[in-house]
């Protein structure tokens, strides 16, 4: 392969499609099941490529509870748009979770932001160097700045 050399190696990527929808997933999951060939012998000749699908409607609770970031709620929240009980449940139960979490975050943006400026006030410090005393990194540094 021209470009590569013997000692390259590729780095795997997995892609998943997540199916924005309360409906159940009825359509094909791989290359094989698109195609009107039933003969294994010419199937056995094309790759078959599958899709990595999360479809909401189809997964148990539990399976829900195997997601551990924002994803979880969002796929409940899914899963149950049509069942105004479950997802009344997942309002005030799994949401209102994230809007602790997300008010934990922005409490300690706040008291970044305070002590940046006290540190830049007191030692009449730029907004570069009080974040650097602070050792905020880097990620956070231009949306801080524009804050300051």
């Amino acid at each position: 392969m021209s470009g590569f050399y013997k000692e390259d190696k590729l780095i795997p990527v997995v892609t998943l499609v997540i199916f924005f929808s309360p409906d159940e997933w009825n359509d094909p999951v791989s290359l094989h099941e698109m195609m009107n060939v039933k003969d294994e012998r010419i199937l056995s000749l094309v790759p078959d490529y599958q899709i990595h699908l999360i479809a909401p409607a189809g997964l148990s609770d539990e399976e829900l509870r195997k997601f551990h970031s924002s994803l979880r709620e969002v796929l409940g929240f899914i899963k149950y748009a049509n069942d105004m009980e479950k997802m009344d449940g997942i309002v005030h139960g799994d949401f209102q979770k994230l809007r602790w979490e997300a008010a934990k975050e922005e409490t300690q943006e706040n008291t970044l932001q305070q002590n940046l400026r006290s540190l830049m006030e007191t030692l009449n410090l730029s907004a570069e160097q009080a974040m650097a005393v602070l050792k905020v990194p880097k990620v956070k540094c231009s949306s801080l700045s524009a804050k300051l």
